[in-house]
């Protein structure tokens, strides 16, 4: 398409930039965590002021705070940097938990219900930056995570064997290693012959069956060599009962040693204490100075006993720990629905769980499956954080094996979470099929067999790992929902959608019934397209087959299959707003857009570039964009 050039005179141009510029844009700040403090962010579609409802306690209304129904109006603070309008209500005291919240407006023609379990920050409607409030370092990527079970791995279950198949989870495609918890397990009431990796027994130690500290750094040494991260998973809400900290800290604990949710093997934190809370960052901090992991997943993140402003230092204090080194947190809880109250902790991954829940409720379903991918691509509150997509895990596997869960759409369920959607995530074995038919027990060894391939399976994994990185428009940029485009298949069997970013677009077409289909796709760009993954013959190898896709096309498909396409070339490493293309934004960017825009002509590389905003014009917009850039509001 091409890019369109609005010309004005130069003065006005100015004139306006200098006004953008100058506009008060509100910041919403945070003081104090014993404040309850709710942010409404509102679009143009909210024509008034957001009203508030509030009660404490239980769950029948009745004992509200403030006004009656439908409560009070909350209070205008200001403007965001794209015009929404941010309203905030606070509460400053002690509110008996659970405390609910019922947010309307337009007279009550638009409604959202939320309730919150401990005091702390909460955003409504669209995210809203908080200052004060953690920040994500969340930036585009096209990784793929990988969890690894280090008991079930290998046959021998340590972290040296585990190292001699590196080279494995490179070819595979893997950038991130989840490893599952590493220390040594609670023995004390414990489950199974070997515990619950969730119960640890001492935060500074190596469980000895993996190996020591030194076969941990040697395995991220390894890992960084092959150009892949390691992050390892963290259990902050309790210890195993008989912990090294509960002789030696034993005021870390209740007062009254309690089991979480009638776990027999582990002990309660009480993280109302700063001591508790200091011991547990320094704890996260070691394994950064003695292994120099790259990230944390940390487990059961929604937490009633854990308080909001302790994810919020704690990730601070990891993420400036060490200078130059980027460290990446992954919390267990999804933040659009169970726990909005952590999204301003400054994660950069939470569990698209609802959406996985939904997968596994819709399996049979195709309609349902169209509406939860809807729902998941539509959430702006992701912008600055982003999510992990999955569909097995430890807890799931567990329990139900791939085929239980989604029938013959666990294929098509692969390629969904690889092409949709934020950062996929493989379970040791599910690459393989393994996971299909089998369930893994982390309790007791369960080792993997690699000889049970399905080449179904495997190809199709390694196609889509490959298509995740050399793909722009899968890319996982935190914000989505513009890119992602359902199209319309004539049949409600067949879900089709596309995702563009810079010059590629990819189509991805399933049939999610249960016999083939041959139906028409229409909204589609006419062209040249390569087919990259064809579930017609992936058990032989991968395809990359050039073809021509007219805007309307017929495409067959049989039960439960899938086709990927990809139409244009990846796009060179580019800095938005560099327009110049001399490896920084500064203000000649400016002046050049500005000179564009008044009169001079340009190649259409640099059109391409001046178009910041990715708009297919050429306007003040773009102006402002790059001023927005230089000084740090973009």
């Amino acid at each position: 398409m091409q890019t369109k050039v609005r010309r004005l005179f130069s003065f006005s141009i100015l004139m306006m930039v200098a006004l953008v510029s100058l506009a008060a844009v509100y910041e919403p700040t945070l003081t104090s965590d014993s404040e309850v403090c709710v942010f409404f962010e509102a679009n143009g579609t909210v024509t008034d002021a957001p009203k508030v409802w509030v009660w404490a306690g239980n769950t029948d209304g009745r004992n509200y705070v403030g006004t009656e129904w439908p409560g009070a109006a909350m209070t205008y603070m200001g403007d965001t940097q794209t015009g929404n309008k941010i309203y905030k209500w606070t509460y400053t005291g002690t509110l008996a938990m659970p405390t609910g919240l019922i947010f309307t407006w337009n007279n009550q023609g638009g409604r959202v219900d939320g309730s919150f379990t401990n005091h702390g920050y909460y955003v409504m409607g669209e995210l809203t930056k908080i200052v004060g409030a953690g920040e994500s370092t969340f930036v585009p990527n096209q990784n793929v995570i990988y969890e690894l079970d280090l008991y079930n791995f290998t046959s021998q279950g340590t972290l040296a064997a585990a190292q001699q198949r590196l080279d494995y989870l490179k070819d595979l495609g893997v950038d991130i290693i989840w490893l599952m918890p590493i220390h040594p397990r609670g023995i004390q009431g414990r489950i199974g012959s070997l515990g619950s990796p969730y119960a640890p027994r001492d935060y500074h130690a190596v469980n000895s069956d993996f190996g020591t500290i030194a076969d941990l750094k040697a395995f991220v040494t390894a890992a960084h060599q092959r150009g892949m991260q390691v992050w390892l998973d963290w259990v902050a809400n309790h210890t195993a009962k008989d912990n090294v900290w509960i002789t030696q800290h034993r005021d870390y604990y209740n007062s009254t040693l309690t089991s979480p949710n009638g776990y027999g093997d582990v002990y309660q934190l009480d993280y109302s204490k700063e001591a508790t809370q200091l011991a547990m960052i320094e704890a996260m901090q070691y394994w950064i100075d003695q292994v120099d992991i790259d990230g944390y997943r940390c487990d059961y993140i929604s937490s009633n006993t854990i308080p909001t402003s302790f994810w919020t230092r704690a990730i601070k204090a990891l993420k400036e720990y060490k200078p130059g080194k980027t460290i990446t947190m992954l919390g267990e809880g999804d933040m659009a629905n169970s726990v909005p109250r952590l999204l301003v902790c400054g994660w950069d991954y939470d569990y698209a769980w609802g959406f996985q829940s939904g997968l596994v409720n819709n399996k049979n379903n195709p309609t349902g499956v169209l509406n939860q991918c809807k729902n998941l691509v539509k959430d702006l509150r992701f912008v600055d954080i982003s999510r992990m997509v999955y569909l097995t895990n430890h807890d799931q596997n567990y329990n139900s094996s791939m085929t239980t869960q989604y029938g013959n759409n666990a294929y098509a369920f692969t390629v969904l979470t690889f092409t949709l959607y934020g950062m996929p995530m493989l379970y040791n074995g599910q690459e393989t099929g393994y996971l299909m038919s089998r369930k893994l027990d982390y309790f007791n060894r369960t080792p993997i067999n690699w000889n049970s391939v399905d080449n179904k399976m495997l190809n199709t994994v390694k196609a889509l790992t490959a298509l995740k990185h050399s793909c722009d428009a899968l890319i996982d940029n935190g914000d989505r929902a513009a890119e992602v485009t359902f199209l319309n298949t004539g049949n409600n069997n067949v879900m089709a959608y596309t995702r563009h970013h810079n010059e590629q677009t990819a189509l991805v077409v399933l049939n999610l019934g249960t016999s083939s289909v041959s139906t028409v796709v229409s909204g589609l760009e006419a062209g040249s397209w390569k087919r990259a993954i064809d579930v017609s013959n992936i058990d032989q190898g991968l395809t990359d087959i050039p073809v021509t896709l007219n805007a309307t096309q017929s495409f067959t498909i049989p039960a439960g299959g899938y086709q990927v396409y990809v139409k244009g070339e990846p796009q060179s490493d580019y800095i938005p707003g560099d327009v110049n293309n001399d490896g920084e934004v500064s203000v000649a960017d400016v002046t050049r857009i500005i000179d564009i825009i008044t009169g001079d002509e340009a190649d259409d590389a640099t059109l391409k570039r001046a178009d910041v905003n990715q708009d297919n014009e050429i306007t003040v917009a773009d102006v402002i964009r790059v001023i927005d850039i230089i000084i740090g509001l973009a």
